[in-house]
C-alpha cells in the first residue's frame, strides 16, 4: 500500500506544457511593476513636496493610502476572482492601476494624489 505524501512525484515532461513558466514570468512582471512603483516613490518624494508645497507627512500619505487599499481589498479580489474568474479581475485591476497613474499626472493638489494613486491605483 502506497501512502500519500511519502514519495515525490516525478514528471517525465512538464505537466502543463510549459505554460506555467509563462504565468510565473507574467506574475513576476506584475509584481515588479506594482511594488516597483511603490518602492520608487521615494525618488519623487522631494519633487512632490516642492511641487505641491506640502510637508513630508502629507506627501507620505499618498503611498500609505495606496498600500492600505491594496492590502484591505485583497479579500474582495478573492471573492471577485471566484465569481468572475482570475483573468477578468486581473485585467480590471491593471486598468484601475493604469488609469489612476495617468490621471495622477494631471493632479493639482495632494488630495488629488490621495484619490488617484492612493485609492484608484491602490
Amino acid at each position: 500500500v502506497k501512502m500519500p505524501c511519502t514519495s515525490a512525484n516525478v514528471y517525465t515532461k512538464v505537466p502543463d506544457g510549459g505554460w506555467g513558466w509563462t504565468v510565473a514570468f507574467a506574475f513576476f512582471v506584475v509584481e515588479a511593476l506594482t511594488y516597483g512603483i511603490i518602492k520608487s516613490f521615494g525618488v519623487f518624494f522631494n519633487d512632490l513636496m516642492e511641487s505641491f508645497d506640502e510637508t513630508n507627512s502629507r506627501i507620505s500619505w499618498i503611498i500609505s493610502i495606496c498600500v492600505f487599499v491594496q492590502t484591505f481589498t485583497a479579500p474582495l479580489s478573492t471573492v471577485l476572482s471566484n465569481r468572475f474568474g482570475h483573468r477578468l479581475v486581473v485585467m480590471a485591476g491593471g486598468l484601475l492601476v493604469s488609469t489612476g497613474m495617468v490621471i495622477a499626472s494631471f493632479a493639482r493638489s495632494v488630495v488629488d494624489m490621495y484619490v488617484t494613486i492612493g485609492i484608484v491605483s491602490g
